[in-house]
């Protein structure tokens, strides 16, 4: 994964207004330098620009179409990104355009810059579930093998804590099921992909 520790100026977008707010030709170029933080990814962190241009992909990676309700409306371009920054953008924006389509995906969690970013931001409903599923068996084993000489207080205090984080997980998973296969069912006949948020994890 890049870090996040570059030159301020290394991450830029590149605007090229083709018509103004009012629907007037009017080109116009402009340039915006990307400063990502420390805690999120730079693809992350871009987004928050992104994002309220609703951009839309183009043939070419790293090109998208965009409209501005403040100044108008154009196409916009990557500049320095890298190949997996470029990439990673590229999902951002086809979520966006699936999320413009079925509405806001729930509970939906931003890149962090560190760690397994991609488990822990993953929508697949049947990874909490499974999940889920582990921490039951874990509590049904302690139950049927607990040492008589472990504290009563102890044994109830665990199994009652997994039984907590089991059933959170399985309505984390519940509340997602139903745009997941949305979603999925979205891309593949819209983009013929899926991006890396619909997949396995």
């Amino acid at each position: 994964m890049s870090s996040n520790a570059v030159s301020s100026d290394r991450y830029r977008i590149r605007l090229f207004q083709t018509h103004n707010a009012s629907g007037s030709a009017e080109p116009v170029e402009f340039t915006e330098t990307i400063r990502p933080g420390i805690l999120y990814t730079v693809a992350s962190d871009t987004m928050i620009f992104l994002g309220p241009l609703t951009p839309t992909q183009t043939a070419t990676p790293g090109v998208f179409f965009y409209t501005d309700p403040a100044r108008g409306r154009g196409w916009l371009q990557l500049e320095n990104f890298g190949t997996g920054n470029t990439a990673r953008i590229q999902e951002y924006v086809q979520m966006a355009e699936i999320e413009r389509a079925l509405g806001r995906q729930p509970l939906r969690a931003k890149d962090i810059a560190y760690g397994n970013s991609q488990v822990l931001r993953s929508n697949n409903p049947y990874f909490f579930f499974g999940f889920g599923i582990v921490l039951l068996g874990l509590v049904i084993f302690m139950l049927t093998n607990a040492h008589s000489s472990i504290p009563l207080g102890l044994i109830i205090g665990t199994v009652g804590l997994f039984l907590v984080l089991s059933a959170v997980l399985f309505v984390y998973g519940a509340i997602k099921v139903t745009w997941w296969h949305n979603a999925r069912r979205y891309a593949r006949k819209n983009f013929g992909t899926l991006p890396s948020d619909l997949k396995g994890l």
